[in-house]
């Protein structure tokens, strides 16, 4: 027996996103008791699934953040790095990149912004138990 699970999102500025995974299961392991999912295989679900939405938010809110709301030109990329974020699914490490301000608004300043530490400055997900670490993280999908 063999499941195909998907999940598709969408988003203002990218075209759609698509996840699968397949969960594969014998008549051997139903006759063995194995029904269902176990708590391991339940976990390592969400958090594959935890680290592609991640993956796809932090990817949005840079291309959001390289948009200059003052001209509409697009900011350059200084270079990149890595950033881990630890989340109630386990860490995920993505893609952080460095923008320069607007060449065009600001000629000459030659300071850097990192939007994945905008949006995560404590690189950790908020805890839903917490509310000032969560009115925190949405101040940061505010700015």
């Amino acid at each position: 027996m063999r499941w195909k699970i998907s999940i598709e999102g969408s988003d203002e500025i990218t075209r759609g996103h698509r996840f699968e995974f397949e969960i594969e299961r014998s008549l051997d392991d139903l006759a063995a008791g194995s029904l269902g999912l176990s708590i391991d295989e339940g976990k390592a679900i969400m958090a594959s699934l935890q680290r592609h939405i991640v993956e796809q938010q932090c990817a949005l809110y840079v291309l959001f953040r390289r948009h200059c709301q003052g001209c509409g030109g697009t900011r350059p990329i200084k270079d990149y790095s890595t950033r881990t974020i630890q989340t109630v699914y386990g860490a995920v490490t993505v893609e952080s990149p460095r923008l320069y301000p607007c060449r065009r608004c600001m000629p000459g300043v030659d300071f850097t912004i990192t939007p994945v530490s905008e949006l995560c400055p404590d690189r950790a997900t908020a805890d839903p138990h917490c509310a000032c670490r969560t009115s925190c993280c949405h101040a940061a999908l505010a700015r």
